[in-house]
């Protein structure tokens, strides 16, 4: 019989990871490859092709440089390939891995049922889904968070003293991928305390070499003269500000537990997005009752237990800093909580006193995660053909398919000696030279105040209404292609203009001043 239920158990995660994998691949051409993305594999292009290590990360939305450990987790994709698609190759697997250690780390702890539910919220969730599309930097998060609860947990209730060291590594790495995990680390005291008879110097030491060993490099670059920590001072005053005071983190955790905020994706046009997915948003809202009732059910069953308050501890954490701001906070602030709601959903199928609270626990729960999963389905599927017909550029940003189409026509434009120009502002103009690919000449120019001038050059623009556009097209420059976007703007690459200079006065003249070049702030 055990081996019928483990066969049983094996059969069930295998069809939860293939659900995993196809909608993680499904329309992969509508994958969203941004700015932070390609300015990290950008760096990874530096460290290759010019030696420079990477011992900081991107900027972070508040202009502070991020740890560098994302580089170094694309690093062994991109050295050996080139462009977008085998970097989000990889953020698929790791997703996957991902919804694999849920199932491990839940039925670890809380039994082969609760482990296969959990894998289940990962695998077919709305958000766990859509940033398992992709390659930002936290959809790295959820192996590490899981692997950090493990460790926490083998060292409270195993009183396994090794597991320190372990979970300062793992820990020390997330923080790298978010500085919202450093608040994580507090669990360390109370787990540390719960093995503090099986505790030794030797295992105080070995956790502090876990902590600092995946720091070294950018404790090496915030020790630099130039620097000593001025970032992080800059991050504190930033904090120190007019304090607002709400429970917006709270309501972000809602949201990112079902498929709330899907709208927003929509940018500019939010409402077309909403009226096209209709009511599936808020019946994704399952997702966040089935957590609930699991960490219920986790308190009835486990009140004197590790495992049901350090589950508990790790969601809330993150969202107590966020009660009181100084600086707008937003939805991946709270992504390094999803996976332990994950664990929290299983928790319903924990072993409670009173076998009819029991069985009720577990219908409602399977009944849950069902909606869930239905409603997440749905909201993938809408948002997908969405992206087909409505232009999202301000939201969820221009869907792969295009960028690559242009990129495509400009590198077999190009001719040996030459270099790609590409037109628009720089944060997207470096997405179309990530997906030129960095061996490729490329550089930006902002098309709404000048046209820049390069030996052979080919024109990849962002937008046919610029400035920029309208005088290639005016001076002569032969169009080479157009592919055209969601929304009615396209992608325009033209060849070298047929005198030596631009037409001047691009930037001066209002009459082609155009909606695009306002949107950039120019």
């Amino acid at each position: 019989m055990r081996h019928l239920a483990i066969g049983r158990e094996r059969g069930a995660l295998a069809v939860i990871l293939l659900a995993a994998a196809a909608l993680r691949v499904w329309r992969i051409d509508l994958a969203e490859v941004r700015y932070d993305e390609s300015a990290a594999a950008s760096m990874v292009a530096a460290w290759e092709r010019s030696g420079l290590f990477p011992l900081t990360g991107i900027r972070s939305s508040t202009g502070i440089p991020n740890p560098p450990a994302w580089p170094y987790f694309i690093a062994p994709v991109l050295l050996p390939f080139e462009g977008p698609v085998p970097m989000l190759a990889e953020g698929m697997v790791v997703s996957i891995l991902g919804v694999l250690t849920c199932w491990w780390v839940g039925q670890r702890w809380m039994g082969p049922a609760a482990g296969l539910a959990a894998a289940l919220f990962m695998a077919v969730g709305f958000w766990p889904v859509f940033l398992g599309r992709g390659v930002w930097q936290p959809a790295f998060l959820p192996p590490l968070v899981l692997l950090s609860i493990d460790a926490l947990l083998s060292l409270a209730v195993r009183r396994r003293p090794w597991a320190l060291a372990v979970a300062c590594g793992w820990l020390a790495f997330l923080v790298q991928l978010h500085f919202l995990a450093a608040f994580e680390a507090l669990l360390l005291v109370p787990a540390a305390w719960a093995a503090r008879r099986s505790l030794r110097s030797v295992h105080l030491l070995g956790a502090v070499a876990g902590a600092v060993v995946p720091l070294v490099p950018y404790l090496a670059y915030q020790l630099h003269p130039d620097v000593l920590f001025v970032d992080v001072r800059r991050l504190f005053e930033q904090m120190g500000g007019e304090p607002t005071i709400e429970a917006m983190g709270l309501r972000f955790l809602w949201n990112l537990a079902g498929a709330g905020g899907v709208s927003e994706l929509g940018q500019p046009n939010p409402d077309a997005l909403t009226a096209a997915l209709g009511a599936w948003p808020g019946v994704a809202a399952a997702g966040g009752l089935a957590g609930m009732l699991g960490a219920v059910v986790l308190v009835c069953a486990r009140a004197r237990s590790w495992v049901t308050w350090l589950l508990l501890a790790w969601v809330v954490l993150p969202i107590l800093p966020l009660i009181r701001h100084s600086t707008p906070i937003y939805y991946h602030y709270l992504y390094v909580a999803l996976p332990a709601v994950a664990l929290l959903a299983g928790g319903a199928w924990a072993n409670l006193p009173r076998p009819a609270f029991k069985r009720a626990a577990r219908i409602a729960s399977t009944g849950l995660l069902g909606v869930y999963a239905t409603a997440s389905v749905a909201v993938l599927t809408l948002l997908l053909g969405y992206l087909d017909r409505g232009d999202t550029f301000h939201g969820y940003g221009i869907p792969l398919r295009y960028n690559l189409q242009a990129a495509a026509i400009a590198r077999s434009a190009l001719r040996p000696g030459g270099t790609v120009l590409v037109g628009g502002h720089w944060r997207d103009a470096e997405v179309l030279r990530f997906a030129l690919g960095y061996d490729v000449p490329s550089r930006a120019f902002e098309d709404c105040l000048e046209v820049a001038v390069e030996v052979r050059p080919v024109y990849l623009l962002l937008s046919e209404r610029t400035p920029g556009a309208a005088a290639l097209k005016d001076g002569g420059a032969p169009l080479l292609g157009r592919v055209e976007r969601p929304g009615g703007d396209a992608f325009v690459i033209y060849g070298a203009l047929p005198f030596v200079q631009p037409p001047s006065g691009v930037g001066e003249r209002p009459e082609r001043a155009s909606q695009e070049c306002r949107d950039r702030g120019v």
